[in-house]
């Protein structure tokens, strides 16, 4: 796997099917926060990774001019959405591309003012991105029970990882979970981790999904719980033309 440079700064992946539809931005070289990144992205005729085309574009990255980028700390427009029904605690992963039925690409500067003031985001149950997120992730398959544990082994036995097979992990990177595996296996990482915390009754909580970066060894990282102070470097997708 690999990327090819169609006319600099964007980019298309070799050997990744599932996201070579795509063309990928450069990135930003500086972290930004949501709504930055999202202009950042809307001013390249783009819209914001989401964090399963983010650990791909990282993938087939390797070894080319854009990798050193591609291994910084990566905002996505992927949510997740933490609810506790019943006493059982879930949560949902959804990173549509349309702009209005994404909840992070729709409300970025409501989700920052509300974690720049209180820390967290939560909304009514009744809300209507977050009823409509749950119902994307039940029909797709990411909603999950909130895991026990936060890091799995990466090594794999006929292309199959424990960290590859996890729901939370596969709900969050899709299709890239098993390639991330191998990638950190391959980089010499021992695990890889999914951070999150756990949601409170009566109350949906929503949080940015990042990508961990090359430094304090963190490549690993996939966050879905991240402080006040989140930002990251933004790269833009878009849907490449058939010819």
């Amino acid at each position: 796997m690999t990327i090819e440079n169609i006319r600099k700064p964007l980019y298309k992946t070799i050997g990744q099917p599932t996201l070579e539809c795509l063309t990928f931005t450069g990135s930003s070289k500086e972290d930004l926060t949501l709504p930055q990144a999202i202009k950042y992205c809307v001013h390249r005729n783009s819209i914001l990774q989401a964090a399963h085309e983010g650990i791909g574009f990282r993938i087939a990255a390797a070894g080319t001019e854009e990798e050193e980028e591609a291994n910084q700390l990566q905002i996505t427009r992927t949510a997740c959405v933490g609810v506790a029904i019943n006493g059982k605690k879930y949560l949902a992963f959804d990173d549509d591309r349309d702009a209005k039925r994404n909840i992070l690409l729709a409300r970025a500067q409501a989700y920052d003012n509300a974690i720049q003031t209180r820390g967290y985001w939560r909304l009514p149950m009744k809300d209507k991105h977050i009823k409509d997120i749950l119902a994307r992730a039940e029909k797709s398959g990411r909603i999950v029970e909130c895991p026990t544990r936060d890091n799995w082994p990466v090594a794999q036995h006929d292309g199959v990882s424990v960290y590859g097979t996890q729901p939370i992990v596969k709900a969050a990177l899709c299709d890239q979970a098993e390639p991330n595996a191998a990638f950190l296996a391959q980089k010499g990482f021992k695990a890889g981790y999914m951070f999150t915390d756990d949601p409170i009754e009566g109350k949906a909580e929503v949080w940015v999904v990042d990508l961990g970066s090359v430094g304090d060894r963190a490549l690993g990282y996939v966050s879905a719980n991240e402080p006040t102070d989140f930002v990251g470097r933004a790269r833009g997708v878009r849907e490449r033309l058939k010819r």
